[in-house]
């Protein structure tokens, strides 16, 4: 008996979900059509890295930014994000290694030919506490 009420209420509450997130809520930020990673900035932006470049959401205002190839990623498929307490943004590319985006605006790309990464495909950015990435 226990059982039955228990899938009876799962069903009702799944029910219930499903109608609370209709097909037409949903907004597509990104030209994409996967999302590899979200973080979360200051509790004021959130990043989300998709097969069609980096998504910025202002939590405040709803004002989206979508930055791409265009404004200097190195790659439109971006799998990581990492945020800095100073506020560079990491991202790792799916061939094109990993790219900053500066406080101000700038970019920098690391990669295989510039620097000392490993593979210019990146699926992980970490910072450690000694701002290590």
């Amino acid at each position: 008996m226990r059982r039955l009420v228990l899938l009876v209420t799962v069903a009702v509450l799944m029910t219930t979900a499903a109608g609370a997130f209709a097909a037409d809520r949903w907004v597509n930020y990104t030209s994409g059509k996967y999302v590899w990673a979200i973080a979360c900035e200051r509790e004021r932006y959130v990043w989300c890295a998709s097969s069609g470049g980096v998504a910025r959401f202002d939590i405040t205002t709803g004002q989206k930014i979508v930055y791409t190839r265009a404004d200097g990623l190195a790659d439109n498929e971006v799998h990581a994000i990492a945020i800095e307490a100073d506020g560079n943004k990491w991202f790792g590319t799916d061939g094109g290694g990993v790219s900053v985006l500066h406080p101000d605006g700038s970019w920098a790309t690391y990669n295989m030919a510039n620097s000392g990464l490993a593979d210019d495909d990146v699926w992980a950015v970490g910072i450690d506490t000694a701002r290590n990435k």
